[in-house]
């Protein structure tokens, strides 16, 4: 399994496989049960030590969204996708309530930053594009 790893991100290597991982779960890729590839294969495959494997299967099954079997290796664990929802959750909660105090102490209110959000819905979530294309053109 090759995953995208930035070589020259900030985030750990073994921060991004998580995260890698998490996606692969919450989209599907990868379902509950599933087996995930040995430490030796993952490490392998991206060019990463085993030590970063290990040390990102460690802080998945910390999370309850993986867990190991001696003899049998890593699997999604039953519960994964929903575990992996609540931290999405909590993450987007944290960003809402930031833009809403930027919105605030620009005077907006909470109609304005509704509209906003929803219009940013339709083109960025609906329609495929983004704020970043349209500033370039």
């Amino acid at each position: 399994m090759k995953l995208p790893l930035d070589l020259y991100s900030k985030e750990p290597m073994y921060a991004q496989i998580v995260s890698q991982l998490k996606e692969q779960i919450i989209l599907g890729y990868i379902a509950c049960g599933d087996i995930l590839p040995s430490i030796r294969v993952l490490s392998s495959e991206n060019e990463v030590s085993s030590i970063t494997v290990i040390k990102a299967y460690q802080l998945l099954s910390d999370e309850g969204i993986i867990v190991s079997s001696q003899s049998k290796g890593h699997f999604v664990s039953d519960d994964a996708k929903e575990i992996i929802s609540e931290q999405y959750k909590k993450g987007i909660g944290k960003n809402l309530l930031c833009a809403a105090r930027s919105a605030a102490a620009i005077g907006l209110n909470d109609e304005d930053v509704c509209a906003l959000l929803k219009t940013l819905w339709v083109k960025e979530v609906c329609h495929g594009d983004t704020l970043d294309e349209k500033e370039e053109n």
